[in-house]
Order: structure tokens, then sequence, then C-alpha cells
């Protein structure tokens, strides 16, 4: 993520910020701010895992279901 830290500053400078506290604010952000932030792509392959996983829980259910109606079906017929 590309973020315009001199932009930053500049707008903090315009806003009555002082240029050496606006850098340090804009370079502050860019450590410990920016890097945080997901971004559009995080999101997508979060979105695709989360895909995955409830694909492989809905197979794994259908499956316990299956196993149960199975077990069940035989306890009935042994009665």
């Amino acid at each position: 993520m590309t973020i315009d830290t001199l932009g930053f500053s500049k707008y903090l400078e315009q806003h009555g910020v002082a240029r050496e506290q606006a850098e340090a604010h804009a370079e502050a952000a860019n450590l410990f701010l920016f890097p945080q932030l997901a971004t559009k792509a995080d999101l997508e392959k979060l979105e695709a895992t989360i895909d995955k996983m409830e694909a492989s829980l809905t197979m794994r259910t259908i499956a316990i279901v299956g196993a149960i109606d199975a077990l069940l079906f035989t306890l009935l017929k042994l009665t």
C-alpha cells in the first residue's frame, strides 16, 4: 500500500500544524498506522479463505448427518 506522506504532511501544514510536526505525524502514521490497514487484496484473500472453510464445514456436516442417519437406521433395524 502506498501512502502519500508528503501530501499528508502538506495537508497538516495547510491546517496550522508546524512543518516539523506535520512531517513527524506523517512518518509516524506511515510507520505505525498504515501497516495495520487491510488492503482490498487482503480482504479478497480473507473472503476466499472463508469460502473454502465454509465448503469444508458443509461437507463435514453432511458426512456427520449421513453417519448418524446410517447408525439410527441400523439401530432401528436391529430392534
